[in-house]
């Protein structure tokens, strides 16, 4: 069941209040924790001048020289707090202009079937909000293969305007994000959580009902990597592909590591096959979504 939610918030706080009001109040990674106290973001969402006073003090940081972007230029981190995070997101029409289109697509990521694999609450801030499509499917019956066909439920059309509130499942929900009429504003609660890192993010094509690609974050990263090592290797490149089919957290990232070695040193993979669970694997030989960009880039 999708959550959607107009929630009637009359408190209002702050980054900081909102952050430590997470840490108290959402004890585990769950839909169930995050939703039932949505409601902080919502309270956040009604001071109207902080984000305004954030968006001065980053202008004058970029005049001193001290401004280090994370994420993309429309994103500012607004507080971090090692478990959690909240940041804004401005959402802007495109341009008319032919040159700069599709630039500006990748940029703001309209249009993009995708999932995310963290989870992830947002407001409607300021402005129209943007319109956004919807479907859920199932990541526990998904291999993550490219060209792969999943089952995704029906769409529903809905717009992040202001109060409006959105909770993207990890590895549940995609969504496509649709041009803003004016400029919006949308804000994010987030978990930090090490474990996202051996989880993928996906690009869909919901017309096809099939996985298309990966997108950038650092599971792609390993894959990505771990591809460059089929033209560039040399003994120590087999030894550490070795381990990491045998130790490795990820059973995607071990899969790959054992077809780059196949290509690179087939004599090192039948003792990893005896020795090994790397057989028992379903998507050994398939080839897997990626992406090919950090996460601090492309976290839609």
């Amino acid at each position: 069941m999708l959550l959607i939610s107009d929630l009637d918030e009359k408190r209002k706080i702050g980054p900081e209040e909102c952050l430590a009001l997470a840490g108290e109040l959402i004890r585990e990674n769950s839909v169930e924790a995050i939703w039932e106290n949505s409601w902080i973001l919502r309270a956040l969402a009604n001071d109207r001048n902080f984000l305004i006073n954030r968006y001065n003090e980053r202008l004058k940081s970029y005049w001193a020289g001290d401004e280090r972007d994370k994420y993309q230029p429309q994103s500012l981190e607004l507080a971090n707090n090692n478990r959690f995070y909240i940041r804004s997101n401005i959402w802007m029409p495109l341009s008319a202009s032919s040159k700069t289109l599709e630039f500006e697509q990748k940029l703001f990521a309209y249009e993009i079937p995708h999932d995310h694999n963290f989870q992830l609450l947002t407001v409607g801030y300021y402005g129209p909000g943007y319109p956004t499509d919807i479907y859920e499917y199932d990541s526990c019956r998904v291999i993550g293969a490219v060209d792969e066909e999943i089952e995704m439920s029906k769409k529903t059309e809905t717009v992040l305007s202001p109060g409006r509130m959105i909770f993207y499942r990890q590895s549940r929900d995609i969504h496509i994000q649709h041009t803003p009429p004016e400029m919006s504003v949308s804000l994010n609660l987030s978990l930090s959580d090490p474990s996202y890192d051996l989880i993928p993010q996906y690009v869909f094509d919901v017309n096809a009902k099939k996985i298309v690609g990966g997108a950038g974050d650092l599971h792609s990263n390993r894959l990505f990597l771990l591809d460059v090592f089929k033209a560039v290797n040399d003994g120590n490149t087999v030894e550490i592909l070795s381990d990491f089919v045998r130790y490795f957290d990820c059973p995607r990232t071990r899969a790959v590591a054992f077809q780059v070695l196949g290509e690179i040193e087939p004599d090192a993979c039948a003792p990893l096959l005896a020795k090994t669970d790397i057989g028992k694997i379903a998507y050994r030989s398939e080839y897997l979504a990626r992406g090919n960009a950090a996460r601090e880039y492309s976290r839609f």
